[in-house]
């Protein structure tokens, strides 16, 4: 990877934190995997929903292993935490991430908004304690898997569509567990679990038969014995200082007499953690839009504040704030758990300590092919181009929305004499023809690399266009 200087010393260990200016999530995404294949873990911390969307397209891109598609990918994403009351969706993506965040001292990437960092979360050690593997072949009762699962928040339903949901129809067990974009079917013979299969809730077909799989909690709390009596101490205590109100400690002994664990685990354990305390320990972080960083987690912070003020007027009586989400100066200095590359604009009066790594975006078919005519011959202007750039680019990179797309593409490609590779590393150079959500594209300057878009390699101009740039003219 052709790295400015700066970079490679930072790479090596020297210095805490570096500034990247003058570019982008591509950027970003390349830097993050290379430092991920050289045995570093990344946390990236990004603003909004549509940064986490589009950094997820990038990581689902660079960082998928197409050469085994049942094998976990390095990096996982943590969905936006809005103000609001605990729900079982919520928190299986949750789950999903927080164990993928803390099963493993392998390298990997963790992907995050930074209104993440505000609320409270369960301790580590709740997390690593609550799982459990189930594999096809061995021991184990379908009322006690169904017991277990209750106690983790699954709701019981006629049929499951959901996350958090779980069905039994005779000798069979359907759950939507964590992490899991399927819901999970287990067939039983007596006491053991004879298969293990994702299957499309639509149709109740089966898809794919695993070996094995690894259950998690729904709920935003995990019920035992012992964490009962320990909230409810918490919450006598909480009552008798008047930080909460007695309505409001009737609510959650509610919960806990009816096996409800959608509680802010802020307000049933004693210590909760901070996120930080699920990320690896020796992470770099990686702060997108690192300026503003800071104004988000304040919106948010005054979105908690006035959905608290909305739930006291509505039940007459309110939740205690400094139990759910901890100070905004606190959460603002959790990036500091690690050294920072910090994408940012320059500003004006502050110095810089880092190199410039330009990045463009490739929006649409124009911004690659400009010249006259080429918007009438996209198939000739495309074959033009990817042969021009097998030459003068280090990597040309095409994003498909999906294997059948790619396909076709690679067949027509192929009778212009053209080989696009569909395995990708990021020390590789050559063109790549991959599969992911991307949307746009972009061009790393600093890199001659491009990555392109399925939706970029199409001329404006409506159905018509879009067929005629996916297909060889004739002659």
């Amino acid at each position: 990877m052709q790295y400015p200087s700066e970079i490679k010393d930072f790479l090596k260990g020297r210095g805490s934190s570096l500034g990247v200016y003058k570019s982008g999530p591509g950027t970003l995404a390349f830097l993050a995997s290379g430092m991920l294949a050289s045995g570093s873990s990344v946390v990236v911390i990004v603003p909004g929903a549509p940064e986490l969307a589009r950094l997820k397209s990038l990581f689902s891109l660079l960082l998928s292993p197409e050469d085994d598609p049942r094998a976990e990918a390095p990096w996982r994403a943590l969905p936006t935490y809005p103000p609001g009351m605990p729900t079982l969706s919520a928190w299986a993506s949750r789950y999903a991430f927080l164990n993928f965040a803390t099963a493993t001292s392998r390298p990997r990437l963790c992907l995050l908004t930074v209104d993440n960092l505000l609320p409270k979360w369960p301790p580590r050690q709740v997390i690593e304690e609550s799982s459990i593997e189930l594999a096809a072949g061995e021991d184990m009762s379908r009322e006690l898997l169904l017991e277990q699962a209750a106690l983790w928040g699954y709701r019981r339903q006629p049929m499951v569509e959901s996350p958090g949901e779980v069905a039994v129809r005779g000798d069979v067990l359907d759950i939507f567990a964590p992490g899991y974009a399927s819901p999970l079917r287990f067939e039983f013979f007596g006491d053991t679990i004879e298969y293990i299969r994702t299957f499309d809730p639509a149709t109740q077909r089966s898809q794919a038969e695993l070996p094995r799989m690894r259950l998690l909690p729904v709920a935003s709390v995990v019920f035992t014995d012992a964490s009962r009596a320990a909230a409810r101490e918490l919450w006598e205590s909480m009552a008798v200082t008047g930080e909460l109100r007695r309505e409001a400690k009737a609510v959650l002994e509610n919960k806990l007499e009816t096996g409800d664990g959608t509680i802010w685990p802020g307000l049933f354990y004693e210590k909760p953690a901070s996120l930080t305390e699920h990320l690896p320990k020796d992470a770099v972080y990686m702060l997108f839009d690192a300026s503003r960083l800071r104004s988000r987690l304040e919106e948010v912070e005054y979105g908690w504040k006035q959905f608290l003020e909305v739930e006291a007027a509505q039940r007459g009586f309110g939740w205690p704030g400094p139990r759910l989400c901890w100070p905004g100066g606190m959460a603002r200095k959790m990036w500091l758990a690690g050294r920072q590359v910090l994408f940012e604009d320059l500003v004006l009066g502050h110095g810089k300590h880092g190199p410039d790594m330009p990045e463009k975006a490739v929006e649409r078919f124009t911004d690659l092919f400009w010249k006259p005519g080429e918007d009438k011959r996209p198939w000739s202007a495309l074959v033009s181009g990817l042969r021009d750039w097998a030459v003068s680019r280090r990597q040309v990179v095409l994003s498909f929305h999906g294997e059948r797309s790619r396909t076709k593409f690679l067949k027509m490609i192929e009778h212009e004499g053209i080989s696009l590779s569909t395995q990708y590393h990021p020390g590789s150079t050559g063109l790549f023809a991959l599969v992911s959500p991307l949307r746009q594209g972009m061009e790393l300057t600093w890199n001659r690399t491009l990555i392109l878009a399925e939706d970029v390699l199409r001329p404006e101009g409506g159905e018509e266009s879009g067929r005629a740039a996916a297909r060889p003219r004739p002659g």
